[in-house]
C-alpha cells in the first residue's frame, strides 16, 4: 500500500557505511582471539525522520578480514538491522543523536584461532547490538559507536568499536528531507522568549486594558446619556454641538492570551507552533505599553469632551470663575464662588439641567448650591450678597438708574435662588422669559435646604460707586454678584454684631 505525500516527506532512505575494529574471541578461552578491520554497507529508511524520536531498519552487508595476528581468516555477512533514534529537540542538542540497534546476519566465515596457515571454513550467524552517537544535518550522518556481537554457530564473541557515515538518497528516491523537529526546536526556542516578555508585561497591560476597557463602556454610555439630554436642551431653546463620537476601537479585545500547543509528533506540532507564536506576537503588539497608554488617553480625552458637552451646549462657559475659596470646616471641605459673574447685560443665572437616573429632573446652579450646603453646616453664618453692573447708557447719556436696576436683579436672583432652592414647584423665570423648573433634589447632600430669608442681611445693587470701592477697570468685573460671609459676635441675648469673615484665613 502506498503512503501519503506527508508520510513520503517523513520517511528518509539513507546510503550508510560504517568502518570499525573488534576482536573475536573464543567463549570460555579468552587468549584465543584476534583483531577484525570490519566493513559495513547499509540501506537504511528512518521513520519519521526529524522527530525526537525514530525508528529505522537496514539491510547490511559486512565484509571483514583479519589483522597479521590470524591470517587468512575472513568473514561475510548478510542481514537485517533496527532500533530507534533518539535527540533533544533544542537549539544546539538537535544536531547530536543517540542510535541504538540490534541486527542479524548469516554468511561463511573462515576463522583461525588457533594461529595455522589454514582457516576453518564454515557457515557463520551472528546476532550484534550497537549504540552510535551522531552529528546529524539534514538527513546526513557522522559519527562513532561501539558494538558487541555473539554467534552461536561459531562460537565466538565479538566487541569493538566503528565509525559511521550517512548521506541521504534524496536524488534517488525524490523525497525531501524536512528536520521538523529541528524547525520545532528553533520555533519553541523563540516561543520561550515571547513568553517571557508576555509574563513581564501582563500586569501592567492588564491593568491599562481594564482602565481602558471601563473607559470604553463607560463613554458609551455617556454617549447614550447625552443624546438624551441634546434633545431635552434643544426643546428649551439651546443650540448644541454635535456629540463627540465613540472611539473607532471600542471595546477592547479580550485579554486572553492563545494556548499553548501540547507537545507531539513533530512536524504535526510544529504547524500549531507556529500558529500559536504568530497569535503570541500579535497579543503583545497589542498590549504593549506603549499602544495601550496611547489608548487609554484616546479614551481619557474623549471622555471629558462627552462629560464637559452639555456644559458647553448652555454657553460655552457657563461659570466663569473669578474667584472660588476652599473653605475647610471639621472634617468638610467647602468650595465658595464668592464672584458670580453673569453674561453681559444680563441678569439670569446660568442654569445646568440635573439628572436623575439618567432622566431629566430640572435645573440646578452646583455653585449657589455649594452655598446652600455651607450654610446649612454653619448656622452662625449669614451673607450678605452686593450686585454689580457695567455702565449703563442711553439715548441722552449714562444712566446710573439703569445700571443700579440691573446690578439689583442680579442680586436679587442670587437671593431668590438661596431661598427657594429645592422647594417644591419652584420654576426659574429668565429675562426672556423662558422658564426653567428647579429640581427639588441637592445633589451629594442630605443636609441641604433652602436658606432662610434672616441668614441674608442684605441684598443690594451698586452703581458708579462701586468703581471706588474695587478700584479695578476691568468690565467684567461688574457684571458680577459677590457673596460676603458674616459672623455674629455679639453675646446671646443682645444685638446682633455682624463682623465679616475673611474665608481665606
Amino acid at each position: 500500500m502506498g503512503l501519503d505525500e506527508e508520510n513520503k516527506i517523513r520517511l528518509l532512505p539513507q546510503l550508510r557505511y560504517a568502518y570499525g575494529y573488534s576482536a573475536l574471541l573464543k567463549q570460555d578461552e579468552s587468549e584465543e582471539r584476534f583483531g577484525y578491520d570490519t566493513h559495513s554497507v547499509q540501506g537504511a529508511l528512518i521513520y519519521p525522520y526529524g522527530n525526537w524520536a525514530s525508528g529505522y531498519v537496514s539491510v547490511a552487508g559486512r565484509f571483514a578480514h583479519a589483522d597479521e595476528t590470524s591470517l587468512g581468516s575472513r568473514r561475510t555477512l548478510a542481514g537485517l538491522e533496527g532500533g530507534g533514534r533518539f535527540f533533544v529537540p533544542r537549539p544546539f542538542l538537535n544536531l547530536f543523536a543517540l542510535e541504538l540497534g540490534v541486527g542479524a546476519g548469516v554468511g561463511q566465515s573462515a576463522l583461525n584461532f588457533g594461529g595455522g596457515n589454514i582457516p576453518e571454513a564454515a557457515f557463520d550467524s551472528q546476532v550484534v547490538f550497537n549504540g552510535k552517537i551522531l552529528f546529524q544535518y539534514r538527513g546526513f550522518d557522522l559519527g562513532a559507536g561501539m558494538i558487541y556481537g555473539s554467534s552461536t554457530s561459531r562460537n565466538y564473541g565479538e566487541w569493538g568499536g566503528m565509525a559511521t557515515l550517512s548521506v541521504p538518497l534524496r536524488a534517488a528516491t525524490g523525497v525531501d528531507v524536512q528536520d521538523g523537529c529541528r524547525e520545532l526546536a528553533q520555533v519553541e526556542y523563540e516561543i520561550g522568549l515571547e513568553e517571557k516578555k508576555f509574563s513581564t508585561i501582563k500586569a501592567g497591560a492588564f491593568e491599562l486594558w481594564s482602565r481602558g476597557n471601563d473607559l470604553v463602556r463607560t463613554n458609551a454610555l455617556l454617549r447614550d446619556q447625552q443624546t438624551r439630554r441634546r434633545d431635552y436642551l434643544e426643546k428649551s431653546g439651546f443650540k448644541c454641538d454635535a456629540i463627540p463620537d465613540v472611539s473607532s476601537f471600542s471595546p477592547f479585545p479580550k485579554f486572553n492570551p492563545p494556548e499553548r500547543p501540547q507537545r507531539g509528533e513533530c512536524l504535526e506540532t510544529l504547524s500549531k507552533a507556529k500558529v500559536y507564536l504568530a497569535e503570541l506576537r500579535g497579543i503583545l503588539g497589542l498590549y504593549s505599553p506603549k499602544n495601550l497608554i496611547r489608548d487609554v488617553r484616546k479614551e481619557q480625552k474623549l471622555n471629558v469632551a462627552l462629560s464637559e458637552w452639555d456644559l458647553k451646549c448652555l454657553g460655552k462657559d457657563p461659570h466663569r470663575r473669578m474667584n472660588i475659596v476652599t473653605v475647610k470646616k471639621s472634617d468638610k471641605v467647602f468650595r465658595l464662588l464668592t464672584n458670580y459673574l453673569f453674561s453681559n447685560d444680563s441678569p439670569d443665572l446660568t442654569l445646568m439641567p440635573q439628572w436623575n437616573l439618567g432622566q431629566p429632573a430640572g435645573f440646578a446652579d452646583p455653585y449657589l448650591d455649594e452655598w446652600i450646603r455651607f450654610m446649612a453646616e454653619n448656622p452662625k453664618y449669614a451673607i450678605a450678597i452686593d450686585g454689580y453692573a457695567s455702565d449703563r447708557y442711553d439715548a441722552v447719556g449714562y444712566d446710573e438708574t439703569a445700571m443700579i436696576k440691573l446690578a439689583q436683579e442680579r442680586a436679587d436672583s442670587i437671593a431668590g435662588y438661596l431661598q427657594k432652592r429645592g422647594s417644591a414647584g419652584f420654576i426659574y423665570e429668565a429675562k426672556d422669559r423662558r422658564k426653567f423648573p428647579i429640581a427639588t433634589i441637592f445633589v451629594a447632600s442630605t443636609t441641604s435646604r433652602p436658606l432662610e430669608a434672616n441668614r441674608i442681611l442684605k441684598v443690594t445693587g451698586h452703581g458708579k460707586e462701586a468703581v471706588d470701592d474695587f478700584k479695578i477697570s476691568s468690565n467684567p468685573a461688574f457684571r458680577m454678584v459677590k457673596i460676603s460671609v458674616f459672623k455674629n459676635r455679639a453675646k446671646k441675648g443682645t444685638a446682633p454684631e455682624w463682623v465679616e469673615v475673611d474665608l481665606k484665613n
